[in-house]
């Protein structure tokens, strides 16, 4: 051991046990405790708010938000009416002032007068969470909270406010409280990229300021940091070391949530992962955004089951779009709020149209919706009980709250037969459709140039339309479910349509979305309805004579032209190539042949597009021959004719184990790289530090309160020594501090190692992994 000169005679050791039970029979300052409090509860206000890009508002937001609050409100009474274990106490108060209110809020018949609990509540709670999970499931966003959405919410957003309200209070490092609150933030910027509010960034920014400024920890002193070396700069206080902190974690958090989006891999909009938990895969279906999504599902997923006497089946229509923007088509959310007994017939068919009348039983299987899949033309239901939006002039129903699911109703309709004479004498003038022939002002030019050419030799609306129909499937354009999203054009409006005429390879959203917009150039009203095809009749159970039993899955989701003639009303058309069936009035042979149209141009579109720049058309793509219910059965993983895609579903799986990797490494890294900058530090006090931090994540004793001297003597390694001289040469004998050699990182490194050979292999991967000196906070001064 080095000589050393004589220096004061260390303070005698306190008592560690009476130490740390006098601080924890001593309360926390009100103040700072309502100061966090308070900052915990902002921040989870505000991720709470991040929600509102996936769910629909309602009561679900103040539900949470009341749990949270009560949460918070027994963790501060627990803290400062109970002596000991503050943390513990704190969150198994606010775990008991929760149960209840979960009881009085979610436990329904299973509960005594609404807060006592049975021997059947924890099933309820179950059977909440898997209402939770196939609601998740079979929802688009923005999905509407159920009970049991609202529940699942409460629950997980109470536990992550407990976690937060403990780490900041009782952890060393408040700063590390603010890592489970980001879990409020991730389903919305995982799910929804780019769409979280600023204001909830900024205000889950600004509470996170407010929390580590209301949680800084107190001036401490902490061995010989006092005591400085001549001319070294002053030390930054406590407080301006937590205003730092806080800025910088703040910082990174707010830049995070703003920047991850953009680097994300784009998550579909209401694309939901499909579960192998215990939740049965439900397709939950948009009308207006989502059928792409739905037609891109890797597992085709039983939708409707029905039974009808029409003897090629039926299209079931679930909602009409119309109104053409430069971004999308939005679906006619028009009507009455009526009884559905009595809804037809349509007021458009003429008496002079031939109709044959059809019954059919539906019922629905996997699919949630809020639009009711029916026949064209339906006049009458029974077992839609309540009152429901109808729209008389589509026809279209849909539920006035919250989705449709399992439902089993029977509809009587009209099969309307035009002939090819009626639809030829028929004009497109009549009053009362002016919205179906609107076009934007800003109408790509493209899209009127190719509709005059693909007309040009048509001398009335109907042949007009049926040579549009002509035009896209006479073997120019390729059916592609995976080509808009590939080259930027996926979804409806002007401009997005505009390129798929460039590129001339879609499904059938651009198609249907094509014709209506190039029939309404012809002064034709059109619109694009949206629904099944047919399906195919059922091997296992076919039904009887008269009344045939089909299927139909989601592979069978579809969207087609709907055209308007006078005194026949709404004529279904199918410009898909390969998809749908094309209606007798439809087909080529339908008129006298006549001569071939010219070949048409490819048109460069001259107003610009927001999504992307416009893109040579590509070459005809091999599609199977055209069939009356063409079904694409597919299996688990990769999508048909997709070889080399990740799924949504692939893809959310790693960014979860990603973000779990991250989660777990996070405490290791840190602690390496506070453990590095010490290292480089010629500072004693600093080698002291890392060895005391060291020995506490080991297990070993650790006690701030007992000095140096006491502590290398309770962990009996010699290599302690030159450490330990050097610490206490610079505290106590400054003449030395110049005669004295400094303390290496080579003499660091051999008392770190020989202190990791006094714990157990367990234990020293438990220090890597978890290392404790992060969370705990050093005792005032």
């Amino acid at each position: 051991m080095r000589e050393h000169p004589a220096r004061p005679s260390a303070p005698a050791a306190a008592n560690p046990r009476s130490e740390r039970a006098q601080r924890r029979a001593e309360p926390p300052s009100l103040a700072r405790s309502i100061g966090i409090s308070v900052a915990v509860l902002l921040i989870v206000g505000a991720g709470v708010s991040s929600f509102l890009v996936l769910l629909e508002p309602g009561w679900w937001a103040a539900t949470t938000f009341a749990c949270v609050v009560v949460a918070l409100a027994a963790a501060a009474v627990a803290r400062h009416t109970l002596a000991g274990w503050r943390g513990v106490w704190g969150a198994l108060a606010a775990l008991a002032a929760l149960l209840p209110v979960f009881l009085g809020l979610f436990g329904g018949t299973s509960t005594v007068a609404g807060i006592v609990p049975t021997a059947s509540t924890p099933s309820r709670f179950v059977e909440l969470v898997l209402e939770a999970q196939r609601s998740i499931a079979e929802q688009s966003r923005p999905a509407e909270a159920d009970l049991g959405i609202t529940f699942l919410l409460a629950a997980s957003v109470s536990v992550v406010a407990i976690v937060v309200d403990a780490l900041a209070h009782h952890g060393r490092r408040p700063a590390i409280a603010i890592i489970p609150a980001l879990a409020l933030l991730a389903p919305a910027i995982i799910i929804a990229p780019g769409e979280t509010p600023v204001t909830t960034l900024i205000g889950f920014a600004a509470a996170s300021l407010l929390l580590l400024f209301a949680a800084r920890p107190a001036p401490v002193v902490d061995d010989a940091r006092t005591v400085q070396r001549a001319g070294e700069r002053t030390v930054a206080t406590p407080t301006a070391r937590s205003a730092g902190r806080a800025l910088a974690v703040a910082a990174t958090a707010l830049v995070g949530a703003v920047v991850l989006p953009l680097v994300l891999p784009p998550v579909l909009p209401g694309a939901v992962p499909q579960s192998s938990g215990p939740a049965p895969l439900v397709a939950g279906i948009d009308p207006s955004l989502e059928l792409g999504n739905d037609l891109r599902r890797s597992d085709p997923v039983l939708a409707v089951r029905y039974t009808t006497d029409a003897p090629t089946g039926h299209y079931l229509t679930l909602a009409h779009l119309a109104d053409i923007g430069a971004q999308s088509v939005e679906p006619v959310l028009d009507g009455v709020d009526a009884t559905v007994e009595v809804i037809g017939p349509p007021p458009w068919l003429d008496d002079s149209i031939a109709t044959t009348t059809s019954t059919t039983s539906i019922a629905l299987e996997r699919v949630r919706t809020r639009w009711v899949p029916l026949p064209s033309a339906p006049v009458s239901t029974s077992g839609l009980d309540g009152q429901w939006l109808v729209d008389l002039a589509g026809v279209s129903v849909a539920t006035t709250t919250g989705s449709l699911r399992g439902a089993n109703y029977t509809v009587e309709s009209l099969i309307a037969s035009p002939t090819v004479e009626q639809l030829q004498a028929a004009s497109v003038d009549a009053p009362g459709l002016d919205r179906y022939r609107a076009l934007p002002d800003d109408l790509p030019p493209i899209i009127r140039e190719l509709a005059r050419q693909a007309t040009l030799q048509a001398t009335n609306p109907y042949e007009r339309a049926l040579a549009l129909q002509r035009f896209f499937r006479g073997g120019d354009f390729a059916y592609s479910e995976f080509a808009p999203v590939d080259q930027g054009f996926d979804g409806t409006g002007t401009e997005l349509i505009a390129q798929f005429l460039q590129v001339r390879a879609g499904y059938c959203v651009h198609f249907a979305s094509a014709m209506t917009m190039m029939a309404r150039a012809e002064g034709i009203p059109a619109r694009i309805a949206v629904g099944f095809v047919p399906g195919s009749p059922d091997d296992d159970d076919p039904g009887v004579e008269g009344a045939e039993n089909w299927v139909v899955t989601t592979d069978e989701l579809h969207a087609w032209p709907e055209l308007h003639f006078d005194g026949i009303g709404w004529v279904r058309f199918e410009p898909t190539p390969s998809r749908g069936d094309v209606p007798d009035w439809a087909q080529p042979s339908a008129l006298p042949d006549t001569a071939e149209p010219e070949p048409i141009e490819s048109i460069e579109p001259t107003v610009p597009t927001a999504t992307a720049t416009p893109v040579a058309p590509s070459p005809p793509v091999e599609t199977p021959e055209p069939t009356p219910t063409d079904i694409d059965v597919v299996g688990p993983g990769l999508d048909e004719g997709a070889e080399g895609r990740v799924s949504a579903r692939a893809v959310s799986a790693v960014l979860f184990a990603l973000l779990m990797v991250v989660l777990l490494v996070t405490p290791a890294i840190w602690r390496a790289v506070r453990r590095t900058t010490r290292g480089r530090s010629d500072n004693p006090a600093q080698f002291w530090r890392e060895a005391r931090d060291t020995a506490r994540d080991l297990g070993l004793p650790a006690e701030p309160t007992v000095t140096p001297r006491a502590l290398a003597a309770s962990w009996q390694v010699d290599e302690a020594a030159p450490v330990l001289e050097a610490l206490e040469a610079q505290a106590y004998d400054e003449p030395a501090r110049e005669r004295l050699p400094s303390v290496t990182r080579p003499e660091l490194t051999a008392l770190l190692t020989a202190l990791r050979r006094r714990a157990p292999w367990w234990r020293r991967v438990l220090a890597r992994l978890l290392p404790v000196s992060l969370f705990e906070r050093p005792p005032r001064s």
